[in-house]
């Protein structure tokens, strides 16, 4: 899966309107009456549909909003198949970002319920491509210096926060792939493995940076994969060491 963001687009290209919505400080997802995942609101663009008309029919269908304020943020591609591109090829939309003030009592489509979260939630009917999104927004809303991934073994958790911290108190947006440990493996299907595989990579590939934290010279297998990977992309490769 490989997703793209562009400034602008033809607007012939376009077919779906995302738009990551607030509510009173919180991200609002949607929950399918025929799935168990949430997703971020959004859909396809009817015939003869303007894109902005898309996203506010979107958002009013499966969050209920009446009241709101929408803005662009910017186009995107998604390349490889999915639930709602069997093709695989190359697909546009355009991404949106709603401040909802109200909401209609009632929703009026294939969503069960909305559900409000101070995180983005970790069971996503497309996990290798909203998440992405998200931090595209917030990339843009935040006007970093760079995106950088942080990247280490499981046991330099804590080094592994604090440069996190440290880095976006510089302006930075820090991406911290998932570092899984034993136990945690344990607990993960193996196709749920290889997706959090992909995002590792697909955050190293969107990003300007990758910050490595080597504590006592030690550098696992895993980790030693992703600066193989940042390096084969021509990323600047930083080292925490102590």
């Amino acid at each position: 899966m490989e997703v793209n963001f562009y400034e602008t687009v033809d607007d012939k290209l376009l077919k779906f309107a995302v738009i990551i919505s607030r509510y009173k400080d919180k991200w609002v997802y949607c929950k399918h009456k025929e799935r168990d995942t949430y997703e971020i609101p959004g859909g396809h663009r009817e015939e003869n549909e303007d894109i902005v008309t898309t996203a506010k029919r979107e958002l009013y269908e499966e969050t209920g909003a009446l009241d709101f304020e929408l803005e662009p943020i910017c186009a995107y591609s998604v390349t490889g198949k999915n639930r709602v591109n069997e093709t695989g090829e190359e697909t546009y939309g355009m991404l949106f970002f709603a401040d909802i003030k109200t909401f209609d009592k009632e929703l009026h489509s294939e969503m069960e319920y909305i559900s409000f979260f101070d995180e983005m939630p970790q069971n996503l009917t497309y996990p290798l491509i909203q998440p992405l999104l998200m931090e595209e927004y917030l990339r843009r809303k935040n006007k970093v210096a760079k995106v950088i991934t942080v990247c280490g073994s499981y046991k330099f958790k804590k080094e592994m926060l604090e440069i996190t911290e440290k880095l976006t108190l510089d302006g930075n947006c820090v991406l911290t792939p998932i570092e899984l440990s034993k136990s945690d493996k344990e607990a993960y299907t193996e196709k749920e493995i290889m997706i959090i595989d992909k995002m590792h990579k697909e955050k190293i590939r969107l990003s300007d940076a990758i910050y490595v934290v080597n504590v006592g010279g030690y550098i696992g297998k895993s980790t030693k994969s992703e600066i193989e990977y940042a390096k084969s992309l021509n990323k600047e490769i930083l080292y925490l060491e102590g």
